[in-house]
């Protein structure tokens, strides 16, 4: 079933972020920069990206256009629903995207391209996070 493949894929980036965020952590900082840099969260792939871009200088979504940042977003946060709703959409789905393509209490569907498309995205996320993580340590 394709609504089971989004939450692994966003759970496996999560993961990843955060093994690199332990070793970024390794790295000399404030205590106060560590914690934040600690509690960082991946799912909110926008604010991790533009906290690594202040801190370390490097974008993980370089040469991702803004209509497929909007679309990481949504399917970042579409997670939440199919974790923690059932895929129902919620009240705080809505607030947090602004999908006007959804209504509150629908069922979200998953498509096959839209798995492919975050699985794309999602790999040259990752390739981006590495080649920034590479070119400080």
């Amino acid at each position: 079933s394709w609504r089971h493949c989004l939450p692994t894929c966003v759970a496996e980036f999560e993961a990843f972020g955060r093994d690199h965020a332990v070793a970024l952590a390794r790295l000399p900082f404030t205590p106060a920069r560590r914690k934040a840099l600690l509690e960082l969260s991946f799912q909110n792939i926008l604010t991790a990206a533009l906290h690594l871009r202040e801190w370390y200088g490097f974008d993980i979504l370089d040469r991702i256009s803004e209509e497929d940042r909007v679309f990481l977003h949504r399917m970042f946060n579409r997670r939440h629903l199919f974790s923690h709703c059932g895929g129902k959409v919620d009240q705080e789905y809505l607030d947090r995207t602004g999908d006007a393509t959804v209504r509150l209490n629908e069922v979200v569907a998953v498509k096959s391209k839209d798995v492919r498309r975050l699985l794309a995205l999602v790999r040259q996320v990752a390739t981006n996070f590495l080649d920034g993580f590479d070119s400080i340590s």
